[in-house]
């Protein structure tokens, strides 16, 4: 318990007790006289009284030092509690303040000092006592020193630091901004200059308020980095637009400003990027070596937003724009002139790698210096305004002689259709291409990979196209039961094994069908009706070897002793020289008419030409062809041999028709030539047609309707 104190001379009511009268009243008694005693002693008494006194002295001393104790150890606790108050309240709003960063930290000084002298006064006023507010006074100053400085420190360093951050976002902030002027990275008076300069002042500012001194070697390095940050951008951006040489051009012409390390980091990524599109224009030069063109090659329109006021003339057009528009490259190329034309003003040329050049005149600035590349599409330079305001910027160009080109716009070459480049053949000719021309071995194996990786996409999407135009002609084949009529631009994409797998799927049913019947009816299996389905087109090449075995053993020939040259005789795959025929646009031969006698006549005789020369290279062979060469044979008889042979459509000493050029009519009158006579096909009667065929056949001939029309002109004509 605390003792409770109390002020001087002040006696509290419950040391002083009370004495009250009882229910019963007291009657006073009386009492004896007494005579009063003589003091015999005086002296002594005045002794004990002296003595009484003292000691009452001494007591009061003793009570008063007692009682100020009490009173300082009571008015010392209430201080405390004071003090306690006002620091619970006042230590959390202090941390808080220490929390604010930057600019707040100024902000909220006053009303943080102003709230913790509140609590000071409000903890004061609840002591009463002068004493114990004179000792909260004295406590509390030390402790009020002590926040202030704590404050004053706290702000000093947010706000030097705020400074420093302000100062290094404003450097950054320029350095964004500067690096929005990419095209007039190369003018002393473009944005990106000023506002790079700009950014490197408040670069050094922000060394100042570090206690850097400007031209201290800290401070060289703090430009170093935010120009390489600057510069970065630049090249950053030149590289997601593929100007990989004008990234490497600036690169060069900066790295030195730049930091040491990061620039050796960016300088590998930049010659790497330039290596890999170097090597890439590499392939492309092979792959379009390919296919020789003429011209300047594919051109951009300087000005996509401008508009043509006039075409006239031998030396290019005008085109009219707003001043300040972008004048973009027409096409890769090297700035080779920059200079002030009398006449049209600001002028730039370009030299294309074509040997043309392209020339802009009438400009408000140019981006580029002499010497340096520039990709197409990039922004060469802002259309300036003549002597009344107009915008007007003059294209021309000249040819790799130096002639001038009326209309530019009509340099442009066909581009070379890579979609066209798959075949082995060509990639590798494009691969020897390369190793001609490219004597870097890392830049030669980036552009050969260009090829293959080309050559393998165009291969895919070719093999994506033949998977589709297969199913679309199944379809049609299993509607139909044949190809003739197919759309050309699907028939093309099918090959001989493609055409082969329609005919021996038909085939492959047909002999179900013939067996089933032959097994049936076992006395209808002859040789010669082996045969004679055969020819008919009723077997596939199996299923004829498997049934003429069969006949000839149902007929007690040996089948072990079967004559090689009987098994190996075949005729025409009907169904195939069908397909043959309709895909080199010859459907009068594919499908003949009922009443074209002349169509007729040519695919019997195209059947037999072909049989003829199946039978003889399975002779020379020894063996059965298989699918795919009789194939070969088909379409060399019906390409390469009948149809184009010497003079078919032509004059005497004249050149050829291909058969897939010609119309129907041409066909059915068509004409060969033997030197100076000539014959019509259809003029030969079939009988001596036949006659012609068994005569060539005996002296070993190709049965061609070349060699029949030899053979029908040197016999006279026979009746």
């Amino acid at each position: 318990m605390i003792p409770r104190t109390f002020a001087p001379g002040e006696v509290p009511s419950t040391f002083a007790p009370q004495v009250t009268q009882g229910e019963t009243p007291m009657t006073p008694t009386g009492s004896p006289w007494v005579t009063p005693m003589r003091n015999a002693a005086p002296g002594q008494l005045q002794q004990d009284s002296a003595t009484e006194m003292q000691a009452g002295e001494a007591m009061s001393r003793i009570g008063n030092t007692i009682g100020d104790r009490v009173q300082e150890t009571m008015d010392d606790a209430v201080t405390k509690a004071a003090e306690t108050q006002f620091l619970s309240k006042a230590l959390p709003t202090l941390g808080q303040y220490k929390t604010t960063e930057g600019i707040n930290a100024t902000a909220q000084y006053d009303p943080t000092a102003q709230a913790i002298a509140k609590m000071r006064q409000d903890a004061r006023a609840g002591l009463t006592s002068p004493i114990q507010q004179r000792m909260f006074d004295q406590v509390t100053n030390e402790h009020m020193l002590t926040f202030g400085q704590q404050m004053a420190d706290h702000e000093n360093v947010q706000r030097v630091q705020y400074g420093k951050d302000q100062s290094k976002a404003r450097a950054e902030n320029l350095n964004t901004m500067a690096t929005l002027d990419v095209p007039g990275r190369n003018r002393e008076d473009s944005q990106f200059s000023a506002l790079g300069a700009q950014s490197d002042q408040e670069m050094l500012h922000y060394a100042s308020l570090n206690g850097i001194a400007p031209d201290s070697p800290q401070a060289e390095q703090l430009l170093r980095q935010n120009r390489t940050e600057r510069y970065r951008s630049v090249v950053s951006a030149l590289l997601d637009q593929h100007a990989y040489s004008e990234a490497n051009d600036f690169f060069e012409e900066h790295k030195a400003e730049m930091d040491v390390k990061q620039a050796e980091v960016l300088g590998n990524a930049v010659k790497t990027a330039a290596m890999q599109v170097e090597g890439t224009d590499w392939g492309n030069r092979a792959i379009q070596s390919l296919q020789k063109t003429k011209g300047a090659g594919p051109l951009s329109f300087p000005i996509p937003a401008g508009t043509i006021s006039t075409t006239a003339g031998e030396d290019g057009v005008d085109i009219h724009a707003a001043p300040g528009t972008n004048v973009i490259a027409p096409a890769n190329g090297t700035v080779s002139k920059v200079w002030k034309d009398d006449e049209k003003g600001l002028s730039v040329q370009v030299s294309l790698p074509s040997g043309y050049t392209a020339t802009l005149s009438g400009l408000g600035a140019v981006n580029y210096k002499e010497g340096q590349r520039i990709t197409a599409g990039q922004v060469l330079g802002l259309s300036g305004q003549d002597d009344n305001g107009r915008a007007v910027t003059h294209y021309a160009m000249t040819d790799s002689q130096g002639g001038a080109v009326g209309d530019p716009r009509s340099a442009v070459s066909a581009p070379f259709d890579p979609q066209s480049f798959s075949a082995p053949g060509d990639e590798a000719k494009a691969v020897e291409y390369l190793n001609q021309n490219v004597a870097d071995e890392v830049l030669r194996r980036v552009a050969v990979n260009r090829v293959e990786s080309l050559a393998n996409h165009n291969r895919q999407i070719t093999s994506q196209e033949h998977a589709a135009a297969l199913k679309q002609a199944t379809d049609y084949w299993f509607q139909n039961k044949s190809l003739a009529g197919l759309p050309p631009d699907v028939a093309g994409q099918l090959s001989p094994e493609d055409l082969d797998g329609f005919s021996q799927q038909a085939k492959a049913k047909n002999d179900v069908n013939l067996m089933a019947s032959w097994i049936e009816h076992r006395e209808t299996q002859t040789v010669d009706a082996v045969k004679t389905a055969y020819a008919q087109g009723r077997l596939s090449d199996n299923g004829y070897l498997s049934a003429l075995r069969d006949a000839m053993a149902m007929q007690g020939a040996d089948t072990g002793q079967t004559d090689a040259d009987k098994v190996r005789a075949v005729t025409v795959d009907h169904d195939q020289l069908t397909n043959i025929l309709a895909l080199n646009n010859l459907p009068n031969l594919a499908m003949p008419k009922e009443n074209d006698q002349t169509s007729k006549l040519a695919r019997v005789q195209l059947e037999e030409a072909v049989k003829n020369e199946i039978d003889v290279m399975q002779q020379r062979a020894g063996r059965t062809l298989n699918m795919q060469e009789k194939a070969k044979i088909m379409r060399d008889m019906v390409v390469d041999k009948v149809y184009t042979s010497t003079n078919m459509f032509g004059q005497p000493n004249g050149d050829p028709k291909p058969a897939a050029t010609a119309t129907a009519d041409e066909l059915r009158n068509a004409q060969v030539w033997i030197g100076n006579e000539h014959v019509k096909l259809s003029d030969i009667p079939p009988g001596q047609s036949v006659k012609a065929m068994q005569d060539l056949e005996g002296h070993g001939l190709p049965v061609t309707q070349a060699n029949i029309a030899k053979w029908w002109l040197t016999a006279g004509r026979p009746q």
